[in-house]
């Protein structure tokens, strides 16, 4: 029979499926119903039954049906561990159900370690079905000439337990690892193409902007200096009608200095009000 590392099936299972599936508290319970079967010693000590009686040593609390019993309790009774439902207060069929079979495979883990070891007596397997004790075919631990709760004994658990479950718990934990990394890095490129496809959007959005505006100013321009020539056509009729002939003059009103004072100072207005706008 395994002596310490009764319990070991129950952490290496928690941590090779992960906490967000297995709570610490579950956990603790896995762990308690791994050790409970060997409770048939104080059964045993309590009702005076022999040892090879069916409630004596790896008897009915060895069983299948034992371990279907306090599944079923874990099933009823079982509690919100999840963020959402203890918000809630409900608790969902699928933890429920993930808190009995957790509860059923770590009972069945002590009968199952107990018959690998060639030492003590078989198991009422199938009880309350039938009471007949069954030996496992294959019982490689040995454990011959040890004596119990020594270093040699717990040695041998430790190379047939404890080790291969840390070892099937690490590569477990490596694994969630890997594929939390490698859903990251697709989330992380699917963003730099979004945010890329955006950056392009909005690059031609300022560019058709920047069009808008140009061909608008190009136009503002073209309406003023289409008024400017009209306004130089006014200024040259009237004073080509009074001016020129006010002073007897030969020649036309657009050679006049008034004129081309007139022209120089309409130019440097405009002038001035393109650089306005260019600081703008």
């Amino acid at each position: 029979m395994a002596v310490f590392l009764h319990f070991a099936p129950a952490i290496g299972l928690a941590a090779t499926v992960g906490k967000r599936i297995i709570s610490p508290r579950l956990m603790l319970a896995g762990a308690a119903c791994a050790v409970l079967p060997d409770v048939d010693f104080l059964v045993m000590k309590l009702g005076g039954f022999p040892y090879g009686h069916i409630y004596g040593h790896r008897g009915f609390t060895h069983s299948i049906g034992f371990a279907v019993l306090l599944a079923v309790l874990a099933w009823l009774w079982a509690v919100p561990w999840r963020r959402q439902a203890q918000q809630t207060r409900k608790l969902r069929w699928a933890d429920r159900a993930i808190a009995a079979s957790f509860i059923l495979l770590c009972t069945l883990s002590h009968p199952l370690l107990d018959n690998l070891i060639n030492a003590g007596i078989c198991t009422a397997w199938f009880w309350p079905l039938d009471d007949a004790r069954t030996c496992l075919p294959w019982r490689p631990i040995s454990v011959s000439g040890m004596r119990m709760f020594t270093l040699d004994w717990l040695w041998v658990e430790m190379k047939w337990i404890g080790l291969p479950l840390l070892a099937v718990a690490a590569v477990a934990r490596l694994w969630r690892r890997m594929a939390r990394w490698m859903k990251q890095s697709d989330g992380n490129g699917e963003a730099s193409e979004s945010a890329g496809i955006e950056t392009v959007k909005q690059q031609k959005t300022q560019k058709e902007v920047l069009s808008a505006r140009t061909q608008h100013q190009i136009k503002a321009y073209q309406a003023e200096a289409v008024l400017l020539r009209m306004r130089l056509q006014a200024i040259e009729a009237s004073g080509l009608g009074t001016e020129a002939r006010r002073e007897n003059d030969t020649t036309t009103w657009a050679d006049h200095p008034r004129a081309q004072r007139q022209r120089r100072r309409l130019a440097l207005e405009l002038f001035a009000q393109s650089l306005t706008r260019g600081v703008q």
